[in-house]
């Protein structure tokens, strides 16, 4: 069964959402907790269509989330 085709539009920097900025820490925490020792997270949620936002919360710092995510790209192309 062939995958529906998400168009996720243009990314504005400037998008908050408190309301999804709330529900990411909590998941973050819940994420926390049973993270095995040794191990890191990154949550991605987007708006779906033009003009949305993407947000994300992370257990590593910024720059092995840029790595992870770079090495993740790769390995779906």
């Amino acid at each position: 069964m062939p995958s529906e085709h998400i168009e996720f539009g243009e990314h504005d920097p400037k998008v908050r959402s408190e309301q999804i900025e709330n529900l990411l820490r909590e998941l973050g925490v819940g994420l926390q907790t049973v993270t095995p020792k040794g191990y890191g997270f990154i949550l991605l949620m987007a708006t779906l269509g033009q003009g949305g936002g993407c947000f994300y919360i992370a257990s590593v710092n910024r720059e092995d989330a840029i790595k992870m995510l770079e090495e993740m790209t790769e390995k779906l192309k």
